[in-house]
């Protein structure tokens, strides 16, 4: 009766930690358009790709223009956020380029999995009349 005891407690121990995998790798971003330093005119149009991975699952992402602390840029207001699942998920997006905008901003980039891991990335961009 004790070995059974014995072996059904290993088996429940050993199927415990199997099944118990862990989250190791944070969120990748892979920004494919538009290249870091790209430059564009007021009044152009941008247009973004990006792949979104995690060994795991994604959860979210978050995407931006801000300043070089960060900071959402209120003269362009452009925002996208989405819920996401999958191992991979492919993003694209547009916007056009203000009048009076900053000579250089970014293309700031967040992506969450389902563990919390965060993972941002930025791209910065050049502007001119």
């Amino acid at each position: 009766m004790k070995t059974i005891y014995i072996t059904s407690i290993i088996a429940m121990v050993a199927v415990g930690f199997t099944s118990c995998k862990k989250d190791k790798e944070d969120p990748v971003i892979t920004v494919n358009t538009p290249a870091n330093h790209s430059h564009f005119s007021w009044g152009e149009t941008i247009n973004a790709t990006a792949t979104f991975s995690d060994d795991r699952e994604l959860a979210n992402y978050h995407i931006h223009i801000a300043d070089a602390d960060g900071n959402h840029v209120s003269i362009w207001d452009y925002e996208d956020e989405a819920d996401i699942s999958g191992k991979t998920y492919e993003w694209s997006g547009s916007t056009t380029v203000p009048d009076s905008v900053p000579d250089m901003l970014y293309l700031d980039f967040m992506v969450t999995d389902a563990e919390s891991k965060v993972t941002e990335s930025s791209i910065m961009l050049h502007f001119e009349p």
